[in-house]
């Protein structure tokens, strides 16, 4: 018994679409949630794979294949020791997300714009994330937010599909000179995608345009939600903490409460992890910069043991990622919404003057009470829903504070090496509120 890629595809998408058309009625069951996610995540995967598969086979490989090794695939499918060509130990295929972008980047999605396969990519991104989650960690999703991914990614999905599947005919020969070898003319058999997902689950294309119908909707009605609006008096806490050996280099621990909840951690949060472990199932990835100014003394001397006044400038730019927007962002008044933003991206800008007595001497630079801070936190909010380019995106708020020695505490400590300061452990805390403001 054989069941070609394709069809194993169509299969898998189909019973997703039939599990998705209960789970849209009835949200509050987990398992249904995870026959969903794996599911239509298999389905898609294979049929992308299978689309490249149509042009020419070798396009699944991953981009340190050899001749060799096609040509040993190609002999073994030939003598019965290989069933889809690529399935021997030795012939590593591509990723899903790498099969996405391949198909992009080969053509294969004409008609298709930047900004419509921005979000494609960037929602199968996020089913990628969930299913890998389901797989291999718990998962505590929000169902709404599983809807509305695949409300964003499977009709994208299929007008790729279908057209992808139509286009072949007329293609081969033109395009890429690739025929079948002998056995092999039933991986390339022509495709009707919606009548195929049709007679597995007869409702199957309905689904997608009813998800399809609705999640435009609710896009559109985010939009206008964050659009020109005013948020007063949020509240929003940072806690910054560098316990590096040198100053800035080491990514800060950092913790936001208020409209934006998370703790930060160098070890899981980092967009670049040194040292990975196992899959990564963060919700949140940053990256963040910072300078401390050598302090300046104000009054008094460094002699031991050294009570002076100084003062220092402290600059942090810090950029976030949100994966989960549910969990990331409180916002009671656009609750509802939350879940439609894509991909969100946070900046945070500090500018801080510090005057503060200290202990300042050729061993240590300790700062003491706070006499005089003024600063700025400026907070960028932005999401590009429809895949917008970087600088017009579908919303965008700004949130500004101003510091003082009301709202900031600073602490830190240092050791002295060769009359200059070496920021060992620097921790600030900021509680403010600001309204925010969207264009």
């Amino acid at each position: 018994m054989e069941i070609t890629p394709y069809l194993n595809g169509v299969h898998s998408l189909s019973e997703g679409l039939r599990n998705l058309k209960k789970f849209m009625t009835v949200q509050d069951d987990p398992y249904l949630m995870k026959e969903v996610v794996i599911k239509i995540h298999h389905g898609l995967e294979t049929l992308f794979k299978d689309i490249l598969f149509q042009r020419n086979p070798v396009f699944l490989f991953e981009d340190d294949i050899t001749v060799k090794q096609v040509i040993a695939s190609y002999q073994k499918f030939l003598s019965n020791d290989n069933s889809y060509l690529f399935d021997g130990p030795k012939t590593r295929t591509i990723s899903p997300t790498e099969a996405v972008q391949r198909i992009k980047n080969l053509g294969i999605s004409d008609g298709m714009g930047a900004k419509e396969f921005t979000t494609l990519k960037s929602s199968f991104d996020s089913l990628n994330s969930l299913r890998n989650q389901l797989q291999h960690f718990a998962l505590a999703a929000n169902p709404e937010f599983v809807i509305k991914t695949l409300g964003s990614l499977v009709p994208r999905s299929l007008s790729i599909i279908k057209k992808a599947y139509e286009d072949v005919p007329s293609r081969r020969g033109i395009l890429l000179p690739h025929e079948p070898l002998p056995t092999m003319a039933v991986l390339f058999e022509k495709r009707n995608i919606e009548d195929d997902l049709n007679s597995i689950y007869e409702d199957a294309t309905s689904v997608i345009a009813e998800l399809e119908a609705k999640f435009d909707a609710l896009l559109l009605t985010a939009v206008r939600k964050f659009t020109k609006t005013r948020l007063t008096a949020l509240h929003q806490g940072l806690q910054f903490r560098n316990k590096g050996w040198r100053l800035g280099e080491e990514l800060p621990e950092i913790t936001l409460n208020g409209w934006m909840n998370e703790h930060l951690y160098p070890s899981l949060n980092a967009v670049n992890l040194m040292y990975p472990f196992g899959n990564d199932s963060s919700t949140t990835k940053y990256d963040a910069r910072y300078e401390i100014s050598e302090p300046e003394v104000l009054k008094g001397n460094r002699e031991w043991p050294g009570n002076v006044v100084t003062k220092l400038d402290f600059t942090s730019s810090i950029s976030i990622t949100v994966i989960n927007p549910v969990k990331f962002f409180s916002i009671p008044e656009h609750e509802e919404y939350i879940s439609l933003i894509r991909n969100p991206k946070i900046t945070i800008d500090i500018k801080i003057e510090i005057v503060c007595n200290a202990i300042f001497n050729d061993s240590h630079y300790s700062i003491g009470d706070t006499i005089a801070l003024n600063g700025q936190m400026k907070t960028s909010f932005e999401s590009s829903i429809f895949g917008d380019p970087s600088d017009d995106p579908s919303i965008l708020g700004t949130q500004t504070f101003d510091l003082n020695l009301e709202n900031t505490k600073v602490r830190g400590h240092s050791f002295v090496e060769d009359m200059k300061t070496m920021l060992i452990n620097l921790e600030m805390e900021i509680q403010t509120s600001e309204d925010i403001v969207f264009k």
